[in-house]
């Protein structure tokens, strides 16, 4: 993390700040249900609603929050999990609070009942809105195939940056 800003409350050096935030792990484990939403998996989301849920594995996270005067844009942001790789951009606003920020996933396996459309993640950062980024959902089969993420080339090359 390197940032610099300038005020009298951390709400306001953060609003304020120039610089960059980033994040790399691997190992770990997320909600089966999450990842199935975040890619708008609805037959995976509705067998593992009806089971109950379980955790999956995440094999490696990368992100990186560049600021400018408290504003935020994300860049090489992605989780690589068993099933799908998922993708994070958008903007994040700290002097405002406002955050818009796009989830789109490329699919590991087949699924029959996809919407093949972003997950929208939108306004205020305590309490944002979800959203599906699509005018008609219509879900059609999926047949996976994204691979898997060189873990360790993106968090190098991440971190050399």
């Amino acid at each position: 993390m390197k940032l610099i800003g300038t005020g009298r409350s951390l709400a306001q050096v953060m609003g304020s700040a120039n610089g960059e935030f980033a994040i790399a792990m691997t190992g770990g484990s997320i909600s089966g249900l999450l990842v199935a939403l975040a890619g708008t998996d609805i037959g995976d989301a509705l067998l593992i609603y009806i089971t109950g849920d379980g955790r999956i594995p995440i094999r490696c996270a990368t992100g990186r929050l560049t600021l400018q005067n408290g504003d935020g844009r994300l860049d090489r942001s992605f989780m690589d999990t068993q099933k799908s790789v998922l993708h994070f951009s958008g903007n994040v606003g700290l002097r405002t609070q406002a955050v818009k920020i796009v989830i789109t996933a490329d699919a590991k396996d087949f699924s029959l009942l996809n919407l093949h459309a972003p997950v929208v993640m939108q306004g205020k950062i305590r309490s944002p809105k979800f959203s599906i980024d699509r005018l008609i959902p219509i879900p059609t089969p999926d047949f996976g195939g994204a691979d898997d993420m060189d873990c360790s080339g993106r968090i190098t090359q991440l971190l050399a940056d």
